[in-house]
């Protein structure tokens, strides 16, 4: 018995016995969402700074767009005349044919009124989660003017993952 326990003990310290693997890893967020602006616009307001944490919602860039601006007053004062039209309309023959041709004319009005409005919301940049705003360009400023698409900054989210890289050798290993 004592043979075969120095045998053992010998088997041991003389067997080398991997107790960690060494591997390069990245630490980075789990999730990325490039901010990009909806529009050609001026930025109006920047609510934000780099490494700032914020939650869904919050809202972190204002934008204005001014063709989008004058497209939804045109649809309001399109609006405004039709249905001053239509109250000031005796009820003739000729004037109820003209009444639903007025009608269909301010359904579309009504339509270019709340696509303009939802794309004015699009101006109005919000965090999609929480997380935090890194990326943001330097010379982005308060009365810039900025492209379709442009970035204007990065949000991450607060939760993180690691992503290793081990040898082939190892996968026995880790998986015991």
């Amino acid at each position: 018995f004592f043979i075969a326990t120095v045998i053992s003990i010998g088997l041991f310290v003389a067997v080398p016995w991997k107790g960690y693997i060494v591997a390069p890893a990245i630490y980075k967020a789990s999730q990325e969402i490039p901010l990009l602006a909806p529009h050609a616009a001026k930025i109006t307001k920047v609510n934000v700074i780099n490494g700032q944490e914020v939650t869904a919602g919050d809202i972190l860039f204002s934008l204005e767009n001014s063709e989008i601006t004058q497209q939804l007053a045109l649809a309001e004062i399109t609006l405004s005349t039709l249905q001053q039209d239509q109250k000031n309309r005796s009820l003739s023959a000729a004037t109820y044919r003209d009444a639903s041709l007025g009608q269909e004319q301010v359904k579309k009005a009504l339509s270019d009124i709340e696509v303009a409005k939802a794309e004015q919301a699009l101006l109005i940049v919000k965090a999609p989660i929480s997380g935090y705003i890194v990326d943001i360009p330097d010379e982005l400023l308060q009365s810039q003017w900025i492209k379709k698409k442009e970035t204007l900054g990065i949000l991450t989210s607060s939760k993180v993952q690691i992503e290793s890289f081990v040898k082939e050798t190892d996968f026995d290993y880790l998986s015991q």
